[in-house]
């Protein structure tokens, strides 16, 4: 007759035959799923298990995936397939052949760029980073000497001299319109982060010496985004909206909040319910709802 048995549980293995479930010793970055037997997948080596799936975080041993956080940090999500570092360019060199301004967004906090003290000039000493496309900006983050009173972040939505030279004449001049962000000390030395408001959108985010006629270096630029971006595979499902996200990162998807829904997958946010209930609150729904239908207003 045929031998029956058990689904080999998740983060086991089994050889089959009389043979019990031995824990799986999986390298990290591998899993064992539930079934798994050696040599059942193309992809198992021995009692490695199985690659990681796209979008998750596999610690090894018998511990089974999970959603990885996302690194939100815009700097290095530029491209086409956002993983890639966005462009950056600066006022003026300290000298030639200096580091450039792609020195500072490298994600190498001992490699800096520098700019000159522009004594012919009176207009602030800055570096840029190109974001690549509009983005909701939630905070900068950079090493520098001085003081937080002694830099200027701003977001800009278009750059006058972003078609020019990628190494500008002295002085080249900061955009007329721009959104400034405060710009505070951390716990590190010489690091600061600059703390934008809510709707703070842009494609450029500069950091300037608050006075003319002062070098500016920098080191490891950092832009963080207000909203995850969770990689294709790990789109939102419905009934949830793409997380806060802060230097730490974040958890990928949230459940729509009280008042708000989303009745489709992707990456918006989720929609508020429409119309006023009494008092003049927002109409209520329950967290993760779906549908507008689930809505409730007088």
């Amino acid at each position: 007759g045929v031998l029956e048995g058990v689904l080999c549980p998740a983060g086991y293995y089994c050889a089959g035959g009389t043979a019990d479930a031995v824990p799986c010793t999986a390298a990290e970055g591998w899993y064992c799923p539930a079934g798994f037997a050696p040599g059942a997948s193309s992809e198992a080596e021995g009692l490695a298990g199985k690659h990681c799936p796209p979008g998750l975080a596999c610690a090894g041993n018998t511990s089974q995936p999970v959603k990885a956080p996302q690194v939100c940090d815009l700097v290095q999500g530029c491209g086409a397939g956002s993983n890639e570092t966005c462009g950056a360019r600066q006022s003026t060199f300290y000298k030639l052949n200096d580091p450039p301004a792609a020195f500072a967004v490298d994600a190498d906090e001992a490699s800096c760029m520098k700019t000159a003290n522009a004594i012919h000039d009176s207009s602030p000493q800055w570096v840029r980073v190109a974001l690549g496309t509009e983005r909701l900006v939630g905070t900068v983050r950079f090493a520098s000497d001085g003081m937080p009173a002694n830099f200027s972040v701003m977001v800009a939505a278009d750059d006058a001299d972003e078609a020019s030279a990628l190494n500008p004449s002295r002085g080249a001049s900061l955009p007329s319109e721009t959104e400034t962000c405060e710009v505070k000390a951390t716990a590190i030395r010489g690091v600061f982060e600059a703390e934008c408001a809510a709707a703070v959108k842009g494609r450029f985010v500069f950091i300037a010496r608050a006075a003319a006629q002062e070098v500016l270096e920098v080191c490891d630029i950092q832009v963080f985004a207000h909203k995850c971006v969770p990689p294709a595979a790990l789109e939102c499902e419905f009934g949830s909206e793409p997380a806060q996200c802060d230097a730490q990162g974040c958890a990928g998807c949230v459940p729509c909040p009280e008042g708000t829904y989303s009745d489709k997958k992707g990456l918006s946010a989720c929609t508020p319910c429409p119309g006023e209930a009494a008092y003049g609150e927002r109409p209520y729904s329950p967290p993760g709802s779906t549908s507008v239908f689930q809505c409730e207003g007088d």
